[in-house]
């Protein structure tokens, strides 16, 4: 019958070690019996992994010696009445335990790494029209995260935990020109990850527009090429906006359908370029990242 157990517990242990799932906590399997800890060490533990003693023969105890400074001390009995004993990681470094029964022949250790952090922001951009609002950006990570918007209309969450919604709540643009938020959302050791909303005109007027436009590349390190694809669509001026609304650029044309404009003097960020026609106006979103 013991050697049943002996094969059961290794066979749990094989698939505790082997078998971890990226991003999800890990319960570590060690089981006790005279006179020894198996196994006596374990070099992949992470913060939020749970380490779990196991009874299997003797009297004995898992108490800790030396550990990390800020971590939880421990002393369980591991014997037929207390089978189970279990310590949640919540500090990197090296733990030392011992059994109190068997202290020089019963010793182990485990080493316990800091979580790696992630963060994912989708979208990375919501269209949003002139009237007042709100929308929601997703966030996916195992940490707690900031958000912060740059831009007085728009408002939002300012800060969470793991997995939850960012909602970006914007006033109504009165501006008569579109206008771009940029919210940066950051986690401890990770490069912060910008999204956008791209209010449209007051007028109606966006990106949206019936009016074919291509603006490319995009992003762009500062020449852009713009194509108005109906050819009875006459360019008369071009402006470019930047993400507050503001005009930052302006050049009239006159009947020409296919415009470059150098824009390499710009610093990198959103804008908005927009077009008057003789059929009426086309703004189109773009970036420049030199």
């Amino acid at each position: 019958m013991k050697r049943s157990t002996y094969i059961v517990t290794g066979m749990i242990l094989l698939l505790v070690v082997l078998f971890r799932i990226d991003g999800l906590a890990t319960k570590w399997v060690v089981t006790v019996q005279n006179f020894v800890f198996t196994p006596s060490s374990l070099p992949n533990v992470i913060v939020g992994d749970t380490i779990r003693w196991e009874w299997i023969n003797g009297t004995h105890t898992t108490t800790s010696t030396s550990i990390p400074a800020g971590a939880a001390t421990w002393d369980s009995p591991i014997d037929a009445t207390n089978q189970t004993f279990e310590y949640p990681v919540t500090i990197a470094g090296t733990y030392n335990y011992h059994c109190m029964h068997h202290p020089t022949v019963m010793i182990a250790s485990f080493t316990a790494t800091g979580t790696t952090p992630t963060l994912v922001v989708l979208p990375s951009n919501q269209n949003v029209n002139p009237s007042a609002g709100s929308t929601v950006f997703n966030v996916t990570s195992n940490s707690d995260w900031t958000a912060m918007s740059n831009a007085t209309w728009c408002t939002v969450t300012p800060s969470g935990s793991g997995n939850g919604p960012i909602t970006a709540a914007y006033a109504q643009n009165t501006t008569g020109l579109p206008r771009i938020d940029t919210i940066t959302v950051n986690v401890t050791g990770l490069s912060p990850v910008r999204v956008t909303v791209s209010q449209d005109a007051a007028t109606g007027i966006g990106e949206h527009s019936s009016i074919p436009l291509q603006v490319y590349p995009n992003p762009s390190s500062g020449n852009l090429n713009i194509v108005l694809d109906d050819a009875s669509d006459i360019a008369q001026d071009v402006t470019i906006i930047d993400m507050t609304g503001c005009p930052v650029f302006s050049k009239t044309f006159n009947g020409k359908n296919e415009i470059r404009l150098d824009l390499g003097t710009m610093p990198d960020g959103f804008y908005f370029v927009r077009i008057r026609t003789n059929n009426g106006f086309r703004t189109q979103r773009f970036v420049i990242e030199h």
